[in-house]
């Protein structure tokens, strides 16, 4: 069920998409890679890095929103993907323009995955949880002025921990991430300038950490919640939570209006982000096409 309108959701898909890009850029330049590039792809960016980093580093975003889709455009597409070995995955907005579901078929793209994304407004955002008084949510202190109100407790931690922190939170036997995704992840966001760091800490100890970025763009200004970990031994204590109402907390306090974060359709972690005043805006199916599919141009 869609629960936004199309100027929403066109602003949420440009998020991303500015998001995405500024992924890509950063981690270019943190890993000295010429090769990994965001581009403009029907109207919204398409990501192509190295098939290691997985789909984080190599999608598109943002397709068809308010521009027609072009096979001969996805027929080029599909060249530079090929070109590195990947598949052309496309996260298609339920908003898109109606072209491209039949853009998509021509070419020969499948469904494989579902994500929901979810929009908080937050101009009047209260904390939703009842946090254990043991947890601490600290914000990394950057080496320039920190952009955003200090959390709750009022204390800080090193940005130059928060990698090996987010690595050693993302580690779970039952559902691998692989570590060096999160490590890229963690390190291209202690290197954007719009992006602040959080970690939850219980007995002195980091119990999860988690990011956010303030996104200013010509399609407004939205703040992004990603990366949010819970080490194993502190799970079902209410970190996760703790870390949403911080950032929700933190973007508010800087004038930000929309919050979003977009999970796996199968994610657990839905419960909690609806609880911290997130509605479900719209499901994005991703389509695929791998490289050894012929299909007639």
């Amino acid at each position: 069920m869609l629960l936004t309108s199309g100027d929403t959701a066109f602003q949420l898909e440009m998020t991303e998409a500015t998001h995405l890009t500024r992924q890509v850029e950063c981690y270019a330049r943190v890993a000295g890679d010429t090769k990994s590039v965001a581009f403009a792809a029907a109207g919204g960016i398409a990501a192509l890095t190295h098939a290691s980093l997985g789909r984080r580093f190599n999608h598109v975003a943002g397709f068809a929103m308010r521009t027609p889709a072009c096979p001969d455009e996805l027929q080029a597409l599909e060249q530079r993907y090929a070109d590195r070995g990947l598949p052309v995955e496309i996260d298609l907005c339920p908003h898109a323009d109606q072209t491209a579901l039949r853009a998509l078929s021509a070419r020969g793209y499948t469904i494989r995955d579902f994500t929901n994304v979810y929009a908080c407004a937050l101009s009047d955002f209260e904390p939703s949880y009842v946090l254990d008084s043991a947890i601490e949510v600290r914000m990394a202190a950057q080496q320039d002025e920190v952009g955003a109100a200090a959390p709750r407790s009022g204390v800080m931690f090193d940005e130059n921990q928060f990698v090996a922190q987010s690595v050693a939170a993302s580690a779970d036997p039952l559902r691998s991430r692989p570590r060096a995704i999160v490590e890229s992840l963690a390190k291209i966001a202690r290197a954007r300038a719009d992006t602040l760091l959080f970690s939850a800490w219980i007995d002195e100890q980091v119990a999860g950490t988690a990011t956010l970025s303030l996104i200013d763009s010509p399609f407004g200004r939205v703040a992004q919640l990603c990366l949010a970990c819970t080490l194993p031994a502190f799970r079902g204590r209410g970190v996760y939570g703790a870390l949403l109402d911080a950032r929700l907390a933190a973007a508010r306090d800087e004038g930000y209006e929309i919050a979003c974060v977009t999970l796996d359709a199968t994610e657990r972690s839905a419960q909690c982000v609806e609880r911290a005043g997130f509605q479900l805006a719209y499901t994005r199916p991703t389509f695929v096409r791998f490289p050894s599919v012929q299909t007639d141009a």
